[in-house]
């Protein structure tokens, strides 16, 4: 197997995973205040939209920009809401694996298999269920993604010898 379809089975793996949310709908928890909450912010200015005076101590702007882009791609419908969490955490598990392919290195375009456990483990993990399934749960992938991107930038530098120029990215 090459390497190059290793992105295609970790989204594979995770969408026929996190498949049954999708018909879920929103969950009663809270699932149903958020997508209530960013319907009427919406409607709100740009300037009052990350005014956290007068508001609650729950002040997230990248988490409530992500909800705004849902109301502007598709209405809040959550079905989309879950597969954008689903595919947040599938974002992660490929980060992980780029983390651990520097980690590990193998021969030329070859599977490495350290790096695919170590993304299949955290793409089936039971602790990640609530924050892919729950429309609510969206900012810990988020955070996840932003972290993960961290760790793979520095690891890609630490382990790069011409660390001095930023072509690595490619």
């Amino acid at each position: 197997m090459r390497e190059r379809f290793i992105f295609p089975l970790l989204a594979t793996i995770g969408l026929a995973l996190f498949l049954p949310g999708l018909t879920a709908g929103a969950f009663f928890m809270d699932d149903g205040d958020i997508i209530n909450s960013i319907r009427l912010r919406a409607t709100l200015p740009l300037n009052e939209l990350f005014d956290y005076r007068g508001q609650n101590l729950y002040f997230r702007p990248l988490l409530t920009i992500s909800y705004l882009i849902d109301a502007w791609l598709w209405d809040l419908k959550p079905a989309a809401m879950h597969l954008v969490n689903i595919l947040l955490h599938v974002c992660n598990a490929t980060l992980i694996y780029l983390c651990l392919r520097q980690l590990y290195p193998s021969q030329h375009k070859k599977i490495r298999i350290q790096p695919l456990t170590g993304a299949i483990l955290f793409l089936i993990h039971p602790i990640n269920t609530e924050s892919v399934n729950w429309i609510s749960g969206r900012s810990d992938p988020l955070a996840a993604l932003f972290c993960l991107l961290a760790t793979w930038i520095i690891v890609k530098l630490i382990t790069t010898p011409s660390s001095s120029s930023l072509p690595w990215l490619a």
